[in-house]
C-alpha cells in the first residue's frame, strides 16, 4: 500500500463510507473501507483538497470491542405525535461475532475518537429485501486499540461539493 496514516482519525470523512469487512481477531480489529474520504490536513494527503482514497484496510493494533449496542429509536405518525420508543440495546458478546459477519456491505457512518485509544463506530445495516435503504439497523460499537493504522493504494476522485 502507497499510503500510510497512522492515529489521524479525525483527517477522515466517513459520510459516504461502506464497510465491506470488519472482523476482531487476536491481533486487533480490522476493516476493509470504500469511499473513504481523506480530508486536506491529512499527513499523507500531499494534493490539499478533499478526496477519496482507494479500497482502505484499516488495522486497530490490539483493538478489542468493549459493547455493541442496537440504537434504538422513536416513532411518530403524521402529526408529530409519538407512536413508538424502542430503547438501545446492550448485544450479549456472544453475539459479536455472528453480527460482525452480517456487518459486510454496511456504512459506516462514524469513527469518532472518545478518548485516548477509545473511539466510536457507527453502522448502518440496511435490511435484508430492502431495496430502498428505508428500514435499517444502526448499531454503535465502543472499542479501545493501540494504534489506528489506515493504508490505500492510491487517491481516486476529488469530492464533489
Amino acid at each position: 500500500m502507497s499510503y500510510q496514516s497512522i492515529n489521524e482519525i479525525e483527517q477522515f470523512s466517513f459520510e459516504d463510507c461502506e464497510l465491506c469487512q470488519i472482523q476482531e481477531d487476536e491481533t486487533g480489529i480490522t476493516m476493509e473501507l470504500q469511499a473513504l474520504i481523506v480530508l486536506p490536513k491529512n499527513s499523507q494527503n500531499t494534493n490539499y483538497t478533499t478526496s477519496y482514497a482507494s479500497t482502505t484496510k484499516v488495522h486497530l493494533t490490539k483493538g478489542r470491542i468493549h459493547a455493541i449496542y442496537q440504537e434504538g429509536y422513536r416513532r411518530y405518525d403524521a402529526n408529530d405525535r409519538l407512536v413508538e420508543t424502542v430503547e438501545d440495546q446492550l448485544l450479549a458478546a456472544s453475539q459479536y461475532a455472528n453480527l460482525l459477519k452480517g456487518f459486510s456491505h454496511g456504512f459506516l457512518y462514524r469513527f469518532e475518537t472518545v478518548g485516548e485509544k477509545q473511539a466510536i463506530l457507527g453502522i448502518e445495516m440496511t435490511k435484508e429485501g430492502d431495496v430502498q435503504g428505508i428500514e435499517s439497523d444502526i448499531y454503535r460499537l465502543e472499542v479501545s486499540y493501540e494504534t489506528a493504522r489506515f493504508t490505500w493504494d492510491h487517491f481516486c476522485n476529488r469530492v464533489s461539493s
